[in-house]
Order: C-alpha cells, then structure tokens, then sequence
C-alpha cells in the first residue's frame, strides 16, 4: 500500500520505481476499506502499462511468490504478466554458515517441530504436542531411531541454531512463508502435512470467517490472509473462473477453490519435501528418512 502512495506522489514523479511484491493477496492488508479500490487501481496501470495515466517515470512491478502471478492475473486479468524474481533466501547461507549435509545425519537427531502454536488454536497444539511427546518416548527415543524432538513456540531462535537440527516439522499457517524457503535454502528436510490435509484446515478456516469473523480474528489468528475476499472490498475484478477471495459457492464450492490454490503454493511444487496425512504418520517418515541423503540431494535440485 505504501508503495501505491509513494509511486503517486507528484515530488517523486521523475524517480523511475521498483516495486517488488510477495504476497499479492495482501496488498491491502490493514488499510483503510476506502483506499483499497485506489490502490489495487494503482498497481493494475503498472502491471498494464509499466506507467501510469499520469506522467510519471517507469513503474515496474516484479512478483517474488509462485502464487502471486495466478492471483494478480484472477484479479486484473489474464493480460497481466509481472515479472516472477523468485523469493531464494539466499541470505540465510550466510546468516547460518552455509550448507552443512554431513550435519543432518548425526546422532542423535533432532527433530524441530516448528510453532504449531500459529496455526493451531491452543487446545489443538497442546493435543498434538502430548501426542507426539508419547510417541517419541515410546518408539523414537530409544537406540533403534534415536531422535530428540524440541518444540518451537514463541522463544528466540537464530538462523545458526537450524544447523543443529535434522528436520523440521511444519504446518504452514499462510498460502506462502519465508520460513520455509529458508529451511529448504540450508538443506534441511522439511515434513508438511498432505495436501488434503491442508486443503481441510484452509476450508475450515474460511468456513470459520464466513460464519464468523470475530472468531476466524482470535480462534484462528488471522491465517491464510492472502485469500481473504476483504482485500479486494470495492474493487471491480477481471471477469475470471476463479476468485482471488474464498467464498464458499463464489466460484464452486470451498474445498474446490481451496484445492486449485494449494497447488499453486511453494509448499505443493517443491520436490524434497516429506508429507503426512495424520500426526502418527510423522512417526514413520522420521523412522526411515535419510535426512543426509535428502539434503545433498536438495543441493543438486
């Protein structure tokens, strides 16, 4: 949004601009429901045109997400093409010390279960968190496997402290993270849930807002944003079969609209990565994983 403000300013006419965008579906995030048609406006004459109506100096708008492209094209239509420079987390080599393989396949291993606490509201955490406590207790800890488990929550953590870890266990709580790009740029195996999984606990959390908003604010903290219909409030959309905010029967049902753009996330195209459909199924990817192996193949992907 502050970019729709600062490339309209008269002062700053003559500044040619760059604007990079991850998260395409939040561009309106936070701002003020009436300025919302003006910004998205704003943004849709860069990506026509490379400049505004005005006489301004180039305008140019690159997306950083796998998803941001298909969303922008949903909205503004499907002559839209922004430039995709994808999000690499390269800084985090240097932040961590680089790639360390030979890391991952000591022993003991860790597991990191990675904030569960921000996806899940609190009784859920607690629930899963007990449940795989027992499991490593009763199968994992012992010499057979040999894995410590340690669970995030909102303590500090560094970018050298992930080198310390095998795998990380992660239910995403938006559409795109950061954090994952980052474990996945240090080389260390990350477990996600299923897509099914995760395309019950978006339509759940959407079913949430329309019965509710209140409850979708507190209960479930606001998750999976990118989609939210609110961010696009007043603003004349591209006729388009798809929608770029979930509303059940909008365009299909919730699990259909949910389904098409899961795949269209980093979590669902990147190669390397572990799936489960149920907690005890974690169990069984970490028996038989070779989480050396995974990550110098990660380096070659």
């Amino acid at each position: 949004a502050v970019c729709a403000v600062l490339g309209s300013l008269a002062s700053l006419a003559s500044l040619p601009m760059l604007i990079a965008v991850k998260g395409a579906g939040t561009l309106t995030e936070y701002v003020d429901a009436s300025l919302i048609p003006w910004i998205l406006s704003t943004y849709q004459s860069w990506l026509g045109h490379g400049r505004t109506q005005s006489a301004l100096a180039f305008r140019k708008v690159i997306v950083m997400d796998r998803m941001d492209t298909p969303i922008l094209r949903a909205a503004f239509g499907d002559a839209v093409a922004p430039e995709p420079v994808l999000f690499g987390a390269r800084y985090v080599l240097k932040l961590a010390g680089g790639i360390h393989c030979h890391l991952r396949g000591m022993k003991p291993r860790s597991l990191l279960i990675w904030k569960l606490n921000l996806m899940l509201p609190l009784l859920d955490t607690s629930a899963v968190v007990r449940l795989l406590q027992d499991y490593f207790t009763d199968i994992l800890g012992g010499d057979t496997f040999d894995w410590k488990p340690t669970f995030l929550g909102f303590q500090s953590w560094s970018y050298q402290d992930l080198q310390s870890y095998a795998a990380v266990v992660l239910i995403p709580w938006d559409f795109t993270l950061v954090t994952f790009l980052e474990l996945l740029r240090l080389g260390i195996p990350v477990i996600l849930p299923s897509s099914s999984y995760m395309h019950a606990l978006v339509t759940t959390t959407f079913w949430s807002k329309q019965q509710n908003s209140s409850n979708w604010n507190v209960r479930w903290m606001r998750r999976f944003s990118q989609l939210v219909p609110d961010h696009w409030q007043g603003f004349g959309l591209a006729a388009s079969n798809r929608s770029v905010g979930l509303v059940e029967g909008s365009h299909g049902s919730m699990l259909d609209q949910v389904s098409f753009w899961w795949k269209q996330t980093e979590f669902a195209n990147q190669p390397s990565v572990k799936n489960f459909d149920h907690v005890g199924e974690i169990i069984l990817l970490l028996a038989y994983m070779d989480t050396e192996l995974i990550c110098r193949r990660m380096q070659s992907q």
